[in-house]
């Protein structure tokens, strides 16, 4: 393909310009038409020097290849910022996405062509900073992105974009401002008479969804999560539907519903198989662990699922680990072996993933479980402070089932 050269050629004709006009006295006549023609490459002081004759940036006769060479690299890192963030240490993650970052920031300081592309990658650059808590430059990046998106009428993906600001958003507790900026996306785009794709419209429906569950507002959270159910399905688009389906069954196990509870559970665990997902029947286990943990207080039963997810975890990569360690402590410590509780409590790290007041309040409850260990060994002077410490974090998340077990697990050992 000739595309450098039908660009000059393009652009020389454009203008109203001859060969000889172009070709200045740096070039000859015949040269510039080998380039037009494909037939010759020209150096970058021959590029420059016809770009100046046609009065244009060089960057625009070269914007194809900068186009080409964007698509390359999006295609290495994509994935590689996928697989980062699926890591259990948030330490590693960062890690990871610094050194993927390295290879996007150069680009940043080329003028780049506004295309489909470059908007891509403002996003995953953006995407990256945030993590790696530069909120400033990530934010920066990422409106980067929508004004282009915006530009080239791609609206969908720049509402895709934006929705990560919902998640920066939560991530420091904010949800009332990011329930408030959905409806703002939502009534933007209803003005301007923008149809949603579904794949777009089921991620912010997720999202508003995880907003309502982080303030505690369950009966609003329950429309939107039928809805985003029978709409996934009326569309036949099942994206998101594992995450959908585990944070239903949290949902109905938090409010003490035991139907919906199997009945979400099951439905998790059949679309992992169907999906042959093995993550998704990771975190589909460990939920039942915690049923059996925290509700029907059938330590052997998890402990024998969690038996299952330590094969997936050795299969699969620690990213399923999660919170395995504090489920299995639960499980010992109910069962009465105190000293192996208290080691897999100090095998328990804080996963990157779990920023969502669900998860927090659970894994908070690890200070009250280690409170009522050291009680049991007789060392009430260290398990108080424990004690104190869960209902202090707790006291920060929605009211839940957890809030209750922390504050009487406090009240009971101050009355010891």
């Amino acid at each position: 393909m000739n595309e450098l050269g039908e660009r000059i050629k393009e652009l020389r004709k454009e203008k109203g310009m001859t060969l000889v006009e172009v070709a200045g006295d740096q070039l000859t006549k015949g040269m510039l038409s080998l380039i037009e023609n494909g037939k010759a490459k020209p150096s970058m002081e021959s590029l420059a020097h016809i770009a100046r004759q046609l009065g244009v940036d060089v960057h625009l006769l070269l914007e194809e290849r900068s186009t080409e060479e964007i698509k390359q690299l999006l295609v290495q890192i994509e994935d590689q910022i996928e697989e980062a963030e699926k890591e259990f240490s948030i330490d590693k993650v960062k890690h990871l996405l610094q050194k993927i970052y390295e290879k996007i920031s150069p680009l940043f300081n080329q003028k780049l062509p506004t295309t489909y592309e470059t908007g891509r990658l403002y996003e995953l650059g953006g995407r990256c900073l945030l993590v790696l808590e530069r909120s400033k430059e990530g934010h920066e990046a990422i409106e980067e992105s929508v004004r282009i998106y915006e530009s080239l009428s791609l609206f969908n993906q720049a509402l895709k974009a934006k929705i990560r600001f919902l998640y920066e958003d939560m991530k420091v507790g904010s949800f009332e401002k990011a329930l408030d900026q959905i409806e703002v996306f939502k009534k933007e785009y209803k003005d301007k008479n923008i149809v949603i794709e579904p794949v777009v419209q089921i991620e912010l429906d997720y999202a508003e969804l995880i907003i309502l569950y982080g303030l505690g507002e369950y009966g609003r959270g329950r429309e939107v999560l039928t809805n985003l159910i029978k709409y996934s399905k009326q569309k036949r688009v099942y994206y998101l539907m594992d995450d959908i389906y585990r944070l239903a069954a949290f949902h109905a196990l938090v409010n003490k519903d035991e139907e919906n509870f199997n009945h979400y559970i099951l439905k998790s665990r059949q679309f992992a198989l169907f999906t042959d997902n093995d993550e998704t029947l990771g975190y589909a286990l460990f939920i039942e662990a915690h049923y059996h943990n925290e509700y029907t207080k059938d330590h052997d039963q998890a402990l024998s699922i969690l038996a299952d997810l330590k094969e997936l975890i050795e299969k699969v990569g620690e990213s399923l680990g999660g919170n395995f360690y504090l489920e299995k402590g639960k499980a010992f410590y109910g069962k009465g072996m105190i000293d192996e509780a208290l080691e897999q409590f100090e095998f328990f790290e804080h996963p990157s993933y779990a920023t969502h007041p669900f998860d927090l309040a659970m894994i908070y409850t690890i200070d009250s479980y280690r409170a009522l260990c050291f009680a049991q060994k007789g060392q009430r002077e260290k398990a108080i402070p424990y004690a104190e410490k869960a209902v202090a974090q707790l006291s920060t998340l929605p009211h839940s089932p957890y809030h209750d077990f922390a504050k009487e697990t406090l009240v009971q050992l101050q009355n010891q």
